[in-house]
């Protein structure tokens, strides 16, 4: 064995040799590698732990990305040193097995490499998204680099921000684009005749099913303060300047980097950031992505999620929200932004009572199912309705049925669909959720509102008053009043026009944290390395912009007043960032997003189908349901899931569509379709199922007890 690596080894020299690289050469090149590969001392990688607690398990998950973030940075260094011992950049490393052989040796003590053992056979997803492709058990997981398919703009190459024009100078401040193109302060919000507020509910808690991207805290996991003094040179920091004369915000804004991470098996590679979460849609945002927080939520008895009497998440860390009234408390939910606005925090609590319901009316059929068979198939089945909710009834609108066909992304009407690729590569990639999908920004209102079983708005409250407040599921019927609200109230247009209850007042209770949403996602794409809108154009098809008029060559995609804009804030056509950009085009029909949007989103969502072996229409896995509970499952509805676990009565079948007497009137629950789980009943000697009466069967039909 020994004599075959070191005849490889010579092979490989040989080869280096022939193209033009001495002995001594390469020699020095191996030399140069060991040089720059500069290891910590006495330091050791964040590993699992026996953490319990909510916030312990918190203030795991930091040192762990502090950790990665560590070697990440290690392997920047050795590149920088590697090019300046050299003269050559490190991508001469990746050309050279021998040299990249080296790299991998000498970097393995600050590589974090997973062994995972997988089980084919197993019908179950694990909470962490390992195993889902058996090739390759890590794609898709979580604490992953996220996908990268265009290489990033870094002013360096490797790790610097984009702030450079293409003409030399810098480009425009973030936060002068959000107050001259983002800006709708003093104007009346124009409502999109089409949607609800709950299809950008939906959209935001889709979203923080496939994606969390942590940002650098210091060592005692605290928020950076990057203007205070010092903080304009820490590497960690990248703040906003805030333009002269502004009319909320002074001097700076704070921003802190996202934390970095190191490629697949170490290799070089310019900065990447961290998913914090699994790339599938799998219902993170109710289970977690971490067996140890999972454990804290289940209940251990019957399948069962732990909800309070009052049927509200279990009480979480006091300091996870802000608080008005003795009695109330934080919730504790898989994922930690649980409480950024109360539309967030409603589904979060619909979807931990649909586990629970599932739960129990699995373990009505199959009594003889143990806790773990049935809180997995209650999980199995709140996935696929997950998927079929995102497919079926969200994306279409997201898209418009032309993209959605364009991109075979329709699930089917009946039946199975086999879509699993294995070759495909299923990571959110950076630029989908750093830009692309934040599209739903432009739709967040103003105000929230209470309405009543009549119909009547009880209360309208300013959005930036209830970031953060737990408060109304405290009250009577304070979920069913959101939902009613949400269901029967527009969302804001589709454009580049964005609240200012986010753009001037996001988080305003954090103080000097306060932050302006639009500028945000402009300074996160820069610090991302985030490519410029033109390139997206070109990677998708689309005409690259060479002029900001109106004619061939031009912002076609844009109306005149956006074209105005971009041309006053942007020196060239090719320093235009892909956030603003992006949410100005004009949509496509039946979509709520312009061409460029529409086709990097179409392909994610294509990956999150085909790079998942448990998407819940494939057939021929250990995870497949069968005909009849394939064909059950495309019967769900939001509006099913909403009706049966609180107590509005009734609503629109389509609740991403406003209420219409003709085309989507409001109806009794009852007459909503909802989950038959007797197709899931398994026979067993032991047990045997009593018949029901007629009425005791339609609730068992229903899973409402």
């Amino acid at each position: 064995m020994m004599f075959r690596g070191l005849l490889f080894s010579s092979i490989i020299l040989l080869q280096l040799v022939c193209k033009g690289h001495s002995t001594s050469n390469i020699n020095s090149l191996l030399l140069a590698i060991r040089n720059a590969i500069i290891l910590p001392l006495n330091e050791a990688n964040a590993g699992r732990s026996l953490f319990k607690s909510d916030a312990e398990l918190h203030r795991q998950s930091q040192l762990l990305v502090l950790s990665l973030d560590r070697n990440a940075q290690i392997m920047q260094r050795a590149m920088i040193i590697f090019k300046r011992t050299t003269g050559l950049s490190w991508t001469v490393i990746l050309k050279h097995p021998i040299l990249l052989m080296e790299w991998r040796t000498r970097i393995a003590p600050v590589c974090s490499k997973r062994e995972v053992m997988c089980d084919p056979l197993t019908p179950y997803r694990t909470v962490d998204g390992t195993c889902n492709n058996l090739g390759s058990p890590l794609l898709g997981s979580r604490m992953i680099a996220q996908g990268r398919v265009i290489q990033p703009f870094y002013d360096d190459g490797l790790n610097l921000p984009r702030m450079r024009s293409v003409t030399g100078g810098y480009l425009p401040n973030p936060r002068l684009i959000s107050n001259v193109f983002h800006s709708n302060t003093g104007r009346s919000p124009v409502l999109n005749k089409r949607n609800t507020n709950m299809f950008f509910a939906y959209g935001q808690f889709l979203d923080h099913d496939i994606s969390l991207t942590p940002v650098l805290q210091d060592k005692d996991g605290k928020n950076l303060e990057c203007c205070r003094a010092g903080g304009l040179h820490d590497s960690r920091c990248f703040p906003i300047p805030v333009p002269p004369n502004d009319p909320v915000f002074h001097v700076c804004k704070n921003f802190a980097r996202s934390a970095a991470t190191p490629s697949f098996q170490c290799d070089p590679s310019p900065r990447l950031q961290i998913n914090q979460l699994t790339s599938f849609i799998d219902g993170s945002t109710i289970y977690s992505s971490t067996p140890e927080q999972l454990d804290i939520l289940r209940e251990k008895r019957y399948g069962r999620l732990r909800l309070t009497a009052r049927n509200l998440p279990l009480a979480g860390s006091s300091d996870m929200c802000t608080l008005s009234c003795p009695g109330h408390h934080c919730f504790l939910t898989g994922d930690g932004r649980r409480h950024e606005v109360p539309t967030l925090t409603t589904l979060h609590v619909i979807f931990a009572r649909e586990h629970n319901k599932l739960a129990r009316g699995l373990q009505f059929v199959n009594p003889h199912w143990d806790d773990e068979r049935l809180f997995q198939e209650a999980r199995r089945i709140l996935g696929a309705e997950l998927q079929h909710i995102a497919f079926f009834e969200y994306l279409p609108f997201v898209l418009g049925n032309d993209v959605m066909r364009k991109f075979g992304l329709t699930p089917a009407a009946r039946g199975h669909r086999e879509v699993y690729d294995p070759t495909v590569d299923p990571s959110t990639t950076s630029a989908f959720s750093t830009a692309a999908f934040r599209f739903g920004h432009s739709q967040i209102p103003s105000t929230i509102g209470l309405m009543a079983k009549d119909h009547t708005i009880i209360d309208e409250m300013p959005l930036h008053t209830q970031f953060e407040r737990p408060d109304i599921f405290f009250n009577m019927d304070g979920s069913e009043n959101l939902i009613r609200w949400l269901t029967n109230s527009n969302h804001e247009e589709n454009d580049r026009l964005i609240s200012d209850s986010v753009r001037n007042n996001l988080f305003q209770n954090m103080g000097p944290m306060q932050m302006d949403l639009a500028a945000t996602n402009i300074q996160r794409g820069r610090d991302h390395g985030i490519p410029p809108y033109n390139v997206w154009r070109e990677w998708c098809g689309l005409r690259p912009v060479v002029h900001f008029g109106k004619g061939p060559g031009g912002l076609v995609d844009h109306d005149g007043i956006a074209r105005i804009f971009l041309s006053k804030l942007y020196r060239h056509p090719n320093d235009i960032d892909l956030f603003p950009a992006g949410v100005s085009e004009k949509n496509l029909p039946g979509a709520s997003i312009g061409p460029t949007f529409a086709c990097i989103i179409a392909k994610q969502f294509a990956r999150f189908q085909r790079g998942d072996r448990f998407y819940y229409e494939n057939a021929n896995t250990p995870g497949s349901f069968t005909a009849d509970q394939l064909n059950e499952l495309k019967k769900t509805t939001l509006a099913a899931i909403q009706c049966r676990n609180s107590r509005i009565q009734a609503t629109q079948p389509h609740q991403f569509l406003r209420p219409d007497r003709r085309s989507n009137p409001k109806i009794p629950c009852q007459m909503i379709p909802s989950l038959n789980l007797r197709f899931w009943q398994e026979h067993s000697p032991l047990y045997t199922v009593v018949p029901l009466s007629p009425v005791k069967f339609l609730q068992a039909q229903t899973v409402i007890e």
